[in-house]
C-alpha cells in the first residue's frame, strides 16, 4: 500500500511554552507551536496560513535544489569529454616532446596529468 506524503503545515498545540519542544519537533516538520492559553480561531487560522506558506517555500527550495543538481551533473558531463581529450593528448605528448623542450615545459604538462586526479 502506498501512502502519500503529507506536505501541509503541522501545528502543535501545547500547554506550555518550552523551547526544548522546538528541538524535538522541528525536525519532524512542525511549522508552528501554539500555547493553549492563547489559542483562538484567529491564531489557529494564522498558524495554518503561515505554515502553508512556509511549506510551499520549502517545496520550491527543494525543487530548485534538484534542478541545480541536475544542471550541475549536465555541466560536469559536458566538461568531461574535452577534459579527457586534453588528458589523452597530454599523455601522448609528454614522451614525444620531452627531448625537444625545457624541463619546466614538461613539468607543466605533468601538472595537467596530476590535476586530473584532484578534479
Amino acid at each position: 500500500m502506498h501512502h502519500a506524503e503529507y506536505s501541509g503545515p503541522v501545528i502543535v498545540i501545547t500547554e506550555e511554552s518550552d523551547h526544548r519542544l522546538d528541538a524535538q519537533y522541528l525536525p519532524l516538520g512542525v511549522t508552528e507551536f501554539i500555547d493553549r492559553e492563547v489559542l483562538s480561531g484567529q491564531t489557529l487560522e494564522r498558524a495554518v496560513r503561515y505554515g502553508a506558506r512556509s511549506k510551499e517555500r520549502e517545496r520550491k527550495l527543494r525543487e530548485g535544489s534538484r534542478k541545480t543538481a541536475r544542471n550541475l551533473r549536465l555541466v560536469v558531463q559536458e566538461l568531461r569529454t574535452p577534459l579527457n581529450a586534453i588528458i589523452g593528448f597530454t599523455n601522448h605528448t609528454i614522451p614525444r616532446v620531452r627531448p625537444l623542450v625545457e624541463e619546466r615545459d614538461t613539468r607543466a604538462l605533468q601538472t595537467v596529468l596530476e590535476l586530473r586526479t584532484t578534479a
